[in-house]
């Protein structure tokens, strides 16, 4: 559980602070990062629940 909360920690304040550094870039930074976390996030439900 603690590496779920780390991962997710990571990912959305690489994405919040991508998009403070690059504006113009920013939306589809913070989609790619958002489909990566939730990606991640299913994938360790996935394996805590089989």
């Amino acid at each position: 559980m603690i590496k779920i909360m780390v991962t997710q920690s990571i990912l959305w304040a690489t994405a919040i602070l991508l998009s403070v550094i690059n504006s113009e870039a920013s939306w589809w930074l913070i989609g790619f990062l958002a489909v990566m976390a939730i990606g991640t996030l299913r994938a360790e439900i996935n394996k805590i629940t089989n």
